[in-house]
């Protein structure tokens, strides 16, 4: 079963940061590759996206969020998602993509559905 993947607005707007900042310390190149690397990662939830382990948020608030790890140690980054079920078919919701070594979110910053 393939699901429908969906990015929230906070997504969207992690993306664009973390573009923004790779191109400032890095050049155009390198954002532009990440973000085609980042969106392939993405799209790949679409199939079997409850392989990938729960999210220490998700934990800590009694709500089901995973999270897919892309990248290697320094710049590995977290994409944190919640997968919703439809009549019609299953939504995977992009909730956050976020460099690994940040704090783990509060609840109000997931933006759950």
């Amino acid at each position: 079963m393939d699901f429908r993947v969906e990015l929230t607005p906070k997504a969207l707007n992690d993306i664009n940061s973390i573009c923004c900042d790779l191109k400032e310390i890095g050049s155009f190149e390198i954002a532009q590759n990440w973000y085609h690397a980042i969106t392939d990662e993405i799209q790949s939830l679409s199939t079997f996206p409850k392989a990938h382990p729960l999210a220490p948020e998700g934990e800590a608030f009694d709500v089901e969020v995973r999270q897919k790890l892309y990248g290697n140690r320094r710049s590995a980054y977290r994409i944190l998602f919640q997968i919703v079920p439809d009549e019609s078919d299953s939504v995977v919701f992009i909730l956050r993509v976020l460099h690994s070594a940040r704090r783990h979110l509060r609840f109000d910053e997931l933006n759950v559905n």
